[in-house]
């Protein structure tokens, strides 16, 4: 929905998920605050084949809906999806069913963009400059820039292989345009290691909105353009990061 003269936009699939909900049968089901799970309840071996369960278009379902305007529920439904060559079973079953249960509750749920929305955001992140440990650290043009983009990590969760998983979320003027949630293709040895690759997979994802922003404004992309900040919640990343590699041995 898009407001010309209010300068507004609403981004919902609430009939999409009323469609997924009645399509599985889960309408009337008890909604919970939350669609996150263990993953190793998945890979039960001691749960009850469940032959009948549509495992697989449900993953679809939610996949598709994740990709589209729900980025909350993306981790939860790439961690049913590394199941799928799996056969169902009672355990798959409980875990899908607990993403669309937090859907009863959440089906109405949208992305949003206003210019009061926009200026909360960016007054809110540039109140982090005066944090006494960010003072004379930041350079404030960033945070006047339209991108910002947020990493972060969850360290060696990923069943069996231990590996971590990336998460990454793009704010253009204060509204999430851009997320992703994989697992990383390396293994990282501490939390420090993989907050690391999650912030190189963020700077990866968010290179295309910058070229997209610079395209549509008419503005050449080089070095000199400022890029926006990037935001770590690991601090020895963010103190390495800001010593650069000749003070890294100090810490």
């Amino acid at each position: 929905t898009i407001h010309p003269k209010m300068k507004t936009l609403k981004m919902c699939m609430a009939n999409y998920t009323k469609k997924l909900l009645t399509r599985f049968d889960m309408n009337d089901a008890k909604p919970v605050p939350t669609p996150n799970f263990a993953e190793e309840v998945l890979h039960n071996k001691e749960s009850k084949p469940m032959p009948d369960f549509p495992f697989r278009e449900v993953v679809g379902s939610l996949q598709w809906l994740a990709t589209t305007c729900r980025p909350d529920i993306s981790h939860s439904t790439n961690t049913l999806a590394r199941a799928s060559a799996n056969a169902p079973t009672r355990a798959m079953a409980k875990c899908a069913r607990r993403i669309m249960r937090y859907l009863v509750g959440t089906q109405n749920w949208s992305i949003n963009y206003s210019p009061e929305i926009e200026e909360k955001f960016m007054k809110e992140h540039q109140e982090l400059t005066s944090h006494e440990e960010n003072i004379n650290k930041i350079d404030k043009n960033l945070f006047t820039c339209a991108i910002h983009t947020f990493s972060d990590a969850s360290f060696g969760v990923a069943y069996i292989t231990l590996r971590s998983v990336s998460g990454a979320i793009i704010y253009l003027y204060g509204c999430p345009i851009s997320w992703k949630c994989k697992m990383q293709t390396v293994t990282t040895g501490s939390t420090m290691e993989s907050e690391y690759v999650a912030a190189a997979d963020a700077l990866e994802l968010s290179s295309n909105v910058h070229g997209l922003q610079n395209f549509m404004l008419g503005i050449p992309e080089t070095e000199e353009t400022p890029k926006g900040p990037l935001y770590i919640d690991n601090r020895s990343v963010v103190i390495t990061a800001r010593r650069g590699l000749e003070g890294s041995a100090e810490i």
